[in-house]
Parts: C-alpha cells; structure tokens; sequence
C-alpha cells in the first residue's frame, strides 16, 4: 500500500492520517516536539458546524457570516463547500470519540462568538481544542498502521528531480532531536499540516512550535505562497506583565462580556446601570460592539490603546453569574486564579496578540499544493490546515472556522488520496 508523511499533529494531520489508516495507507507522522504541542490543543472557543444540512437558513447564515468577516476576499465556494460539510465531519468526529458538551436533554450545547449571527459552535467549554486532539492523538497511538515520530524536526521537503518542482516531492529531511542525526524520510506523499508563525511575533497566543515551519519548506520547493499580509490579532489576550498572553476565548464575549477601555469602565461604575454595553468604545468601530468580528475590535483596540496611552483594555465580567462563568469557562478560571483574577468579579486586563495566519501555502480544493509559477498542482504535495490558504477565510477568519476548514480538507485531502490508490 502507499506510504503517506504527514508532518503535523495538530486535527488536519491527525484526521487525515486516521482516514487514510483506515484504508489501509502506510502513515507515519512527524512533529517537532509532542504530539499535543499544537495550535489544536490550545484552541478553546469551538467548532462552528450546522449539523443539519436540510436547515438551509443556518446554513445560508453561517455562509454570510463567513464571507462578511473575509471582507470580500473569500472564495465563496469554498466556503459553501466546507460550510455543506460541516455536519457530516462532526460526525466524524464523534464516531473517534470527540465529546463536545451537551444539555442536560442529550442535545449539544451550542456557543456564539463575535461575527456569528446565530449560536453554531460545539465545545467542550473552553478546551475544545485539548478534547479533540486528546480523541485524535489516542486513536492514531493505537493504530496499527500509524507510526508517530515525536521530537523530529522537518527540514527540508525532498524532490523527486533535484530543482525541477513540477516532478513533484517524495519526502522530507528531518533532525531527530534526540539523537541529532538527520534522517530521510520517504513516502508517496507528503501532508504539510504544520500549523501557523506566530512566534513571528513578539506577542502571540500561539504553541512554541508555530514558526512557519511549512511555509517556508513549501516556498523552497517551488510551491505558491499567498495572502500572507493577511495575520489575524486575536482581540482578547491577558495582558500581565512578564507573562506571554493568554487567550480568552471569543466565547466569554458570547456570553455577555464586554469590552471597556479605563474611561468607560469608570463611566459604567459611576452609572449604577447593569449592563456595561452601553459604555464600550467598540461600538464607533461596529455597531455590534464587542461582538463584532476579530479584526474590527483588535484595531478598535489598538487605536484605543494607542491614544490613551495604556498597555491594555478590559474585559469585563461583573455584569454576569461567576458561578455560570467559572463552570462554562474552567480553565479560563483556572488561569485567572495564578494572577489573582476573578471571573465575575475582576476587569480583566486584556489586549491583541498575533493568533492565525490567514494566507499561506496556496491549494485547490483536495490540498494539493500549487506551484508558484504555472499553479498547477505539485506531484505529491499537500497542505492543510492552517499552513494552507484554501480561499476559505479571506481577509480575516471568522471565528472557529480555523477546526472546521482543517477537518473538512483533511477529509477531502485523504479522500484523495485514498481514491488515487
């Protein structure tokens, strides 16, 4: 059988190497640190998914919303292709034994975040990304045809014809950082799922090992790298100092948080009103105040920060039930706890960070990579998740359509593959 290399264990890997074991593929994954060391594991809001396909209204939605938050640069049908498939990639997920959280009647409990108009979003509190990747990771551990190779560090991609792209690639060069020996690893297709570059940045809400790894490898091979101008700054990262950021999910502004630079908050306080809403300086950038989408309320808080002078704004929480937020939102809590913070209770100091990149390695709608010159497809090459630019996300992201698009083209990608023999 095929012999596939997926390099990256964040769900884009994981869930193509899954599928394409099933089929009886050869796969061996490769990841530079743990396999948990990934973006997946730290995403907390969610999965956005209409798991009903006949509910065209949600579905038309969660489309609208997707290409408002692109800012006219999403490639509609893309997004109407991964939106479509939404509910039958959950499934997926659930059939590996991902437990996203449900009401007490046995039906999912679902979130809503800045951009969306309706509540679409399963999770798992606020480690959805860590439920996911524990489900993933302990399914390809125990398969048999699923080698894993941890502490290994992809250095270069291998081409069949030595500077010549179009022939394609047929493995990669890699540190084992145990031994410091670099191997070569071979394989009848390479899968580039290895995540984004925030480490670019000096602030940024993601793992150590998003450094552009993929990226980079793809450009020297001859792949097409686009949209990289497009760097999405998550909004609400905890500003405390000699600490890297800390993300709070765009879920707790789902459940009423609201955002405040030090002007509004004393204002609010002075008022005696219950809710702050009224009081936040989002709402001259968007009438959906903080909810609008993440590049609206990063710069609106940017700007704010840059006039008056402050590292950060708040997040503000008083307003709401601590004991709903604390059992929502545990290891938000949790965190909060080791600086003295409260949810309900404290305004929490919070400010942009680098979070997702939105352009990257371009591909057509399986993942195969594309070469820079003549965009057609490199023998043997792949990307997915966010190493990739499908088209999906546009201009900016809307928020937990990162998961979705990597599980819907780990599916497609497998899929091909698989039907390639």
């Amino acid at each position: 059988m095929p012999r596939v290399l997926i390099i990256g264990t964040g769900i884009a890997g994981l869930f193509a190497a899954l599928r394409l074991a099933n089929e009886g593929f050869e796969v061996e994954i490769i990841t530079k640190q743990r396999p948990k060391d990934s973006s997946t594991n730290w995403a907390q809001g969610g999965i956005a998914a209409i798991l009903d396909k006949t509910n065209l209204q949600e579905i038309d939605g969660h489309i609208k919303d997707t290409l408002d938050a692109g800012d006219g640069l999403c490639d509609e049908d893309v997004v109407r292709m991964v939106v479509e498939e939404a509910g039958e990639r959950i499934l997926d997920l659930l059939s590996i034994g991902v437990e996203f959280e449900r009401n007490k009647d046995g039906a999912f409990q679902l979130a809503q975040e800045g951009g969306h108009s309706s509540r679409r979003i399963l999770h798992a509190k606020d480690a959805t990304g860590r439920e996911i990747e524990r489900a993933l990771t302990t399914a390809a551990r125990e398969h048999d045809r699923i080698t894993m190779r941890p502490n290994t560090l992809a250095i270069d991609l291998i081409q069949r014809q030595h500077k010549s792209p179009s022939k394609g690639v047929c493995g990669v060069w890699a540190l084992d950082q145990e031994t410091n020996q670099v191997m070569t690893i071979v394989g009848d297709a390479v899968i580039l799922a290895t995540g984004g570059a925030g480490q670019l940045w000096e602030k940024t809400t993601n793992p150590s090992v998003s450094t552009g790894d993929g990226i980079a490898m793809a450009y020297r091979t001859g792949a097409s790298i686009i949209n990289m101008a497009f760097v999405q700054f998550h909004p609400t990262a905890l500003v405390v100092d000699g600490e890297r950021p800390f993300l709070i999910t765009e879920a707790l502004r789902g459940e009423g948080a609201v955002l405040l630079d030090q002007e509004g908050y004393r204002s609010w306080k002075a008022s005696g009103q219950q809710d702050p809403a009224p009081f936040s300086f989002t709402l001259q950038a968007s009438s959906l105040g903080s909810m609008a989408t993440r590049d609206v309320v990063a710069r609106a808080i940017d700007q704010r920060c840059a006039e008056t002078g402050f590292s950060h704004v708040y997040l503000v929480t008083q307003h709401l039930d601590t004991q709903h937020l604390n059992e929502r939102f545990p290891m938000i809590a949790e965190r909060l706890g080791k600086d003295g913070l409260k949810l309900g209770i404290d305004p929490l100091p919070v400010a942009p960070a680098a979070h997702y990149i939105v352009g990257g390695i371009e591909v057509d709608d399986v993942g195969s990579a594309l070469l820079a010159e003549s965009k057609q497809p490199i023998p043997g090459l792949f990307a997915i998740g966010e190493v990739a630019c499908t088209g999906m996300h546009g201009a900016n992201r809307l928020a937990s359509n990162s998961l979705l698009e990597a599980v819907v083209f780990a599916h497609r990608c497998s899929a091909h593959l698989i039907e390639k023999g």
